[in-house]
């Protein structure tokens, strides 16, 4: 069970870093103050929402099928 909570772990950060990225980009980009911050923003915070949500669903799936009493 603990490979799959080192993957989903490792896979979330992976995320993280990738949205972290990509708001510094618009930040860059657009600026602080402008409404497409804001999008990139928005849409970053949606994208890991979605994201965390998938990877507990597909952890709860899988560490399902390796707890000991389901064997």
């Amino acid at each position: 069970m603990w490979d799959v909570t080192e993957w989903a772990v490792l896979t979330w950060l992976k995320c993280t870093v990738f949205l972290a990225v990509g708001v510094g980009a618009g930040w860059l980009y657009f600026g602080v103050g402008s409404g497409g911050f804001t999008l990139v923003c928005l849409g970053a915070v949606l994208a890991e929402l979605y994201a965390t949500r998938q990877l507990a669903r597909e952890w709860a799936h899988e560490a399902g099928m390796r707890w000991w009493w389901s064997g």
